[in-house]
């Protein structure tokens, strides 16, 4: 072999080595980059599951509380209609009183609205006619008792459904069951929302 030959051998076997140590630190530099890429992306995957974790977490909070407060909004307003509906009903219970029964009733709302003077009572059309001079006299007999003062019957019929009106000068005291019933609202809901649901 030519001196010539050696040096080439040297050199294919130095240039074969240096490769071969490049190789060998490009691969643990690889595999330190592919090591470090994977504890970050494992890493972030932690932070990712635990957020979402959360955030599903959240999401199920919220969607409890939600059907929650709608369920507690259906029964209120459900609530809201049955007492409704008995405060109606009570109405037209009291609308179909025997007569009797009827006049003592309307007797009792004028005691508590009457003034200690003399005053009209304006009834409806129906309750006019049919009842309207009894009740008239009825009343100021209860009246007097209570010392107070004496009403007499309205040529003009009310516009309310029911009940009355009694009319003091510029005062008028509206006894129809609506605005009694609009008036107690709250007491009524009160004592009928007492006694059906506790």
């Amino acid at each position: 072999m030519t001196g010539l030959e050696k040096i080439l051998d040297e050199i294919k076997a130095q240039s074969r080595q240096t490769v071969e140590q490049i190789e060998s630190e490009g691969r643990k530099i690889a595999d330190d980059m592919i090591k470090e890429q994977e504890e970050k992306i494992s890493s972030k995957k932690a932070v990712f599951e635990k957020e979402l974790e959360q955030t599903s977490k959240l999401d199920l909070e919220k969607g409890i509380s939600s059907a929650i407060s709608q369920k507690k909004k259906m029964i209120l307003e459900e609530k809201q209609n049955i007492i409704s509906d008995i405060i109606e009903k009570s109405k037209n219970y009291i609308k179909n009183l025997s007569k009797d029964e009827y006049m003592t009733f309307l007797e009792k709302i004028a005691l508590k609205y009457a003034h200690k003077e003399e005053g009209k009572i304006r009834l409806t059309a129906s309750d006019k006619d049919s009842i309207g001079q009894e009740l008239v006299s009825r009343l100021n007999t209860k009246l007097s008792e209570n010392s107070k003062g004496t009403l007499v019957l309205d040529d003009q019929v009310s516009n309310e459904k029911s009940g009355f009106v009694i009319i003091y000068k510029d005062v008028e005291e509206n006894c129809s069951l609506e605005a009694i019933f609009s008036e107690k609202r709250e007491l009524l809901e009160d004592k009928i929302n007492s006694f059906l649901f506790n």
